[in-house]
C-alpha cells in the first residue's frame, strides 16, 4: 500500500527525453553523482518534495519545485528544531502531548473547540531551509500540461527546460467493489452522528479538492491496521500523524497483540460502524486530506490511547500539568511511559 511507487502520466511524456524519478528514486541518485548541476523539476508540495527541493538546491542544481494550482496548496511546515522554544526540542513533540491534544475535538475523545486542517503538515529540520529554497528554487503555482523534449510546459506559464522530475506521490483509483453499498449507508449514518456530534464541521472552509478526496476509497481497515475480512495481515504505518515514531511504536504493540490473540475485537458490525465513523470524521476534519480516514494531525493522542486502552494499557502520565512539564526529548525509555509493557 505505501512502498509501490505511484507515478502520474503526463501527455508527451515519450518524447520528454529525459528522467522522470520517484521519491524513492532520490538516494540513488546522489549516490551515482549526477545530482549536480542539473535543471530539475520537482513536483509536489508535501513533506518529500520539500526535503528533495531543498537537497537539490544544496547540490548546486537549477531546481523549479512545481505545485499545482488545482491542487491544495504547499504544505504548513513547522519551524527546525534549532528554532524551538520551551522544553520541547521542536513543534511535533509539542503537538505529541496530551495538554496539545485537548484543545482540539477528536473522534476518539470527547468534544472540545474546533480547528481545521487543509493541507500537509510537516517539520523541517534544517535551519537554513527557507533562506536555501528563497534564493536557489524557482516555485510555480501551476498545472502541468504536457511534456516536450527535456521541457515540461505548464499551464498559463512559462515552459521549463529540465533534465530530470521528481514526482513524491500520487494517489491512484481503485475498483467500486460489491460493499460499496453497504459502506455508503454506514458512512451516511456516519456523517449524520458526526455533524450532530460537531455541528460545526458542517461549514468547512472553502479548499480545493484532493484527488484523493474524489478518486479513491477510504480505509476501511479496524484502527486503521487490521482488515475486517483477513486476520493474517495488518497495515501498519499506513497513517498521517505528527509523530510517526511514537505513533508507529503504539501500533506495533497493538498489532503484536492482535496476532497473539490478546485484543478482544468487537463483533464485525460494531467494527463496521467504527470505521464508518472515523472516516466521516476525518473527512468533515480535514477537507482536503481526511478523505481517506487515516490523516491523524490533530487526533494522534486519542488514537495512542485508543490504541493502548484496547491492550490493556495506560499512560503512566497523571495529568495534563505532568505530562506538558515532564518533556520526553528522545524515545529512549519510552516503553516505561505505558503501564504493563
Amino acid at each position: 500500500m505505501t512502498s509501490a511507487p505511484r507515478m502520474p502520466l503526463f501527455a508527451g511524456q515519450d518524447e520528454f527525453g529525459g528522467r522522470i524519478l520517484h521519491q524513492k528514486d532520490y538516494g540513488r541518485v546522489i549516490s551515482e553523482g549526477v545530482a549536480s548541476h542539473l535543471k530539475i523539476a520537482v513536483l509536489g508540495a508535501g513533506k518529500s518534495a520539500a526535503d528533495i527541493v531543498y537537497g537539490l538546491a544544496r547540490a548546486g542544481n537549477e531546481v523549479h519545485w512545481i505545485i499545482r494550482k488545482s491542487g491544495t496548496g504547499p504544505g504548513a511546515f513547522a519551524n527546525p528544531a534549532e528554532n524551538a522554544k520551551g522544553p520541547f526540542l521542536n513543534d511535533p513533540g509539542l503537538a505529541a502531548t496530551r495538554l496539545f491534544a485537548t484543545l482540539s475535538p477528536s473522534c476518539f475523545n470527547a468534544p472540545n473547540c474546533l480547528f481545521w486542517c487543509t493541507g500537509p503538515f510537516g517539520m523541517v529540520q534544517r535551519p537554513d531551509f527557507w533562506d536555501t529554497i528563497a534564493k536557489n528554487v524557482h516555485v510555480h503555482r501551476h498545472d502541468i500540461k504536457p511534456l516536450a523534449d527535456h521541457v515540461v510546459v505548464l499551464q498559463d506559464g512559462p515552459s521549463l527546460p529540465v533534465d530530470i522530475i521528481v514526482r513524491p506521490w500520487l494517489p491512484h483509483t481503485v475498483s467500486d467493489s460489491a460493499n460499496e453499498k453497504k459502506w455508503a449507508g454506514l458512512e451516511e449514518a456516519a456523517d449524520m452522528k458526526v455533524l450532530s456530534r460537531f455541528p460545526r464541521l458542517a461549514h468547512a472552509p472553502a479548499t480545493k479538492q484532493n484527488r484523493l478526496t474524489t478518486n479513491t476509497t477510504p480505509n476501511r481497515l479496524y484502527n486503521n491496521i487490521a482488515p475486517l475480512s483477513d486476520p493474517s495481515i495488518a497495515f501498519a504505518g499506513n497513517v498521517y500523524a505528527p509523530n510517526g515514531f511514537r505513533v508507529a511504536e503504539v501500533q506495533t504493540i497493538w498489532t503484536t497483540a492482535l496476532f497473539d490473540g490478546l485484543v478482544k475485537l468487537p463483533s464485525l458490525d460494531a467494527m463496521r460502524k467504527e470505521i464508518a465513523w472515523v472516516n466521516a470524521f476525518m473527512k468533515r476534519r480535514y477537507p482536503t486530506h481526511g478523505a481517506g480516514g487515516n490523516h491523524l494531525q490533530y487526533d494522534m493522542m486519542g488514537y495512542i490511547d485508543r490504541l493502548l486502552g484496547e491492550v490493556g494499557l495506560k499512560s503512566h502520565f497523571t495529568g495534563l500539568v505532568v505530562e506538558a512539564m515532564d518533556v520526553s526529548h528522545d524515545r529512549g525509555g519510552s516503553g516505561k511511559c505505558y503501564g504493563g509493557v
